[in-house]
């Protein structure tokens, strides 16, 4: 805070601008609807579908969150799991097509550590070309909704910190006013709501600074606070050059 006003009987303090204050809380926000969305939008929902046209004709393809991926006219034979391993020591699991014309379709790919995932879909394809009554399979191969639950997550924890910063009031302003004998303390929020609380200044001890100590870092975080009779205390919170500001705050009050 920075002292706009000192006569006899008036001490002001103003709050300099809190524009980068807003917008660091508001970019601070956002990393969580950013990291919300990113869940939301990155799960995939990968449907392998089969219809047989006649007994030994099958038709079978892949969607990717309702968009057609692939499409195969084939005779079907049998479908195996596989897998690959690169020189960095990623593995591959998928699932071949292997029909009398052509020796191998791939239908699907994952990057997993374990492929029971791929033997079952494998299963379910050879149980489906094993049974000539079945006309149809669908297999649903990936499922969104857990990145729908952590996008959600993400999502609420950025709306509950937007909520807060949005209604959270912090000091703009503290003036002491020895003509109306009270001291006056601003606060507003981002919405530009404000509140102000009233203290009589015969009920003020004195004005001293707080200093507690940051465990991580081990710096010193000065709080300025205004000291009651009563022995309760109202905080002003950091000031910016806190013990020149109070010495001020005293020397106005009369108070050594």
């Amino acid at each position: 805070m920075k002292i706009t006003e000192h006569t006899a009987t008036i001490l002001k303090l103003q709050m300099q601008s809190r524009l980068r204050v807003n917008l660091t809380l508001v970019l601070f926000s956002s990393l969580f609807w950013l990291a919300g969305l990113v869940f939301v939008l990155s799960g995939r929902s990968v449907t392998f579908n089969c219809n047989r046209i006649e007994s030994a004709q099958i038709t079978c393809k892949r969607t990717s969150s309702g968009v057609l991926d692939k499409e195969f006219h084939l005779d079907l034979k049998v479908a195996e799991s596989w897998k690959t391993t690169t020189s960095a020591g990623d593995t591959t699991y998928g699932v071949l097509l292997i029909s009398g014309h052509r020796e191998i379709s791939q239908t699907s790919t994952y990057r997993s550590d374990n492929s029971a995932q791929q033997n079952s879909l494998a299963a379910q394809i050879n149980a489906f070309v094993d049974d000539p009554d079945r006309t149809s399979l669908e297999v649903k191969t990936r499922d969104r909704r857990p990145n729908y639950l952590f996008g959600s997550v993400w999502i609420l924890l950025g709306g509950g910190v937007s909520y807060f910063y949005a209604f959270y009031q912090s000091l703009i302003s503290c003036c002491f006013d020895k003509n109306s004998g009270l001291v006056s303390l601003k606060r507003r929020n981002i919405l530009f709501r404000s509140s102000i609380f009233q203290e009589r200044l015969d009920n003020l001890e004195k004005a001293y600074v707080d200093q507690t100590i940051d465990s991580d870092s081990d710096k010193n975080n000065p709080e300025t606070k205004l000291m009651l009779k009563s022995g309760q205390s109202i905080s002003l919170g950091e000031l910016g050059n806190d013990f020149d500001n109070v010495e001020v705050i005293n020397h106005f009050l009369d108070i050594s």
